[in-house]
């Protein structure tokens, strides 16, 4: 975990400064203008923070000049610092830093966060950065009070609109600034994902739990059902013996197709029409099974032939005499093929999305399955549990083809 030294001369009121969040991993140390060699730490440190009245300066050995940074900025500065330092993300432009009266400012509103010093999971060691731009600590749990924190976000200049965060344990709260009794709680696998899609407004804090209460929908209908059969595009019940390939469903292609030659017969422009005949080569891929286990490879390479069993009431993906399951050890989260059946731990489950088509899971909906694209051309299919996969990734969702 980095430590940042900031060496505070005794005209500056450091009350006057706005707290931020990797304010927890600083020591802040008052020194006297007169005697502070200024050299000499220099030597001391290979970075350290100096402030002055109305900006602050970063001194880092890659840089023999410090840079002049603007307080608005402070913790994404810190959090440059130390990371891969300052100099790196400038030198490099990973960082699009504006000038102000001669000042480095990134230019975006800043997201307040109340953060509960003694267990707060943004303060963990791991993070080299901490949710949110500007922080107001608090060390009891009786002044958790989001009220009170609504009132003191309000004061706050420069600051994202509408909202503030609350961190206390594993817990964030994200808290309406004028309705505080409207707050929405996550966990820390999806707070980034939850802060960007409400800093791009994607989504509102009403509209998270909307999300909510469709993904418990989702998981729902994702419960084994009773009597499974396997059947065609059409609906057709399939026979055990029957080979089939499995391509993935595209939603994008399939929408192309949907529309080839389906606008003005006159329209000279119709960006599809050169595609009519070859369209599939571009957008669809089909399942392979190579040395035992199943990847995503495009078309027009030949898809693997699968097909079924029941086994006891349960429906068995099958290839060349092989059963699928989840692999173990190297192949965890993978589809392998082996010869015998998979425990109830390692079984897949068929069913179909609302759309009809066929989608994987594990055993009583249990985690979903993704293409994760190694190349443009090629992927393998991982099975996941994790919060923001299932809230957020397009599980794969698979067509039989004869």
């Amino acid at each position: 975990m980095t430590k940042y030294t900031i060496y505070v001369p005794n005209y500056v009121d450091l009350k006057g400064i706005q707290t931020c969040p990797l304010d927890s991993r600083a020591e802040f140390v008052t020194v006297d203008p007169e005697t502070f060699d200024l050299d000499a730490k220099r030597r001391k440190h290979s970075k350290f923070i100096l402030f002055e009245k109305d900006h602050f300066l970063v001194y880092e050995k890659q840089n023999p000049e410090p840079f002049k940074c603007s307080y608005h900025s402070r913790n994404h500065v810190m959090y440059c610092m130390g990371y891969l330092g300052l100099t790196m993300f400038i030198s490099h432009n990973l960082v699009k830093y504006e000038q102000e009266d001669g000042c480095l400012i990134l230019r975006h509103p800043r997201l307040l966060v109340f953060i509960f010093r003694p267990d707060a999971e943004c303060l963990d060691a791991k993070h080299r950065s901490c949710c949110g731009d500007i922080a107001e600590f608090y060390d009891a749990v009786e002044e958790e009070d989001f009220g009170k924190f609504a009132e003191i976000a309000r004061t706050k200049e420069s600051c994202v609109e509408g909202y503030f965060v609350v961190n206390r344990g594993q817990e964030y709260h994200i808290v309406d600034t004028q309705n505080p009794s409207l707050r929405y709680t996550c966990s820390p696998a999806i707070k980034d994902g939850v802060l960007s899609r409400l800093g791009q407004n994607i989504i509102t804090i009403q509209g998270l739990f909307d999300e909510d209460k469709k993904l418990l929908e989702r998981r729902e209908r994702s419960k084994c059902v009773a009597g499974f059969k396997l059947c065609d595009n059409q609906g057709v019940p399939l026979s055990e013996g029957a080979e089939f390939e499995l391509e993935m469903y595209n939603e994008d292609y399939h929408g192309r197709k949907d529309n080839i030659g389906g606008g003005n017969e006159d329209d000279e422009d119709d960006e599809y029409d050169e595609y009519d005949e070859d369209v599939s080569v571009d957008y669809l891929v089909a399942m392979e099974l190579h040395k035992d286990v199943i990847s995503i490879c495009a078309i027009p390479l030949e898809g693997s032939k699968f097909g079924f069993t029941v086994v006891d009431g349960i429906t068995y993906l099958t290839s060349q005499g092989c059963y699928f399951g989840f692999g173990e050890g190297d192949h965890a989260g993978s589809l392998v093929a082996s010869p015998e059946i998979p425990p109830k731990d390692r079984r897949i489950q068929i069913q179909y999305a609302e759309d009809g088509n066929i989608v994987l899971s594990g055993w009583d909906g249990s985690g979903a399955i993704y293409c994760d694209w190694l190349k443009a051309s090629c992927g393998i299919i991982m099975a996941s549990t994790k919060e923001a996969h299932m809230r957020w990734s397009k599980p794969l969702k698979l067509v039989i083809k004869f």
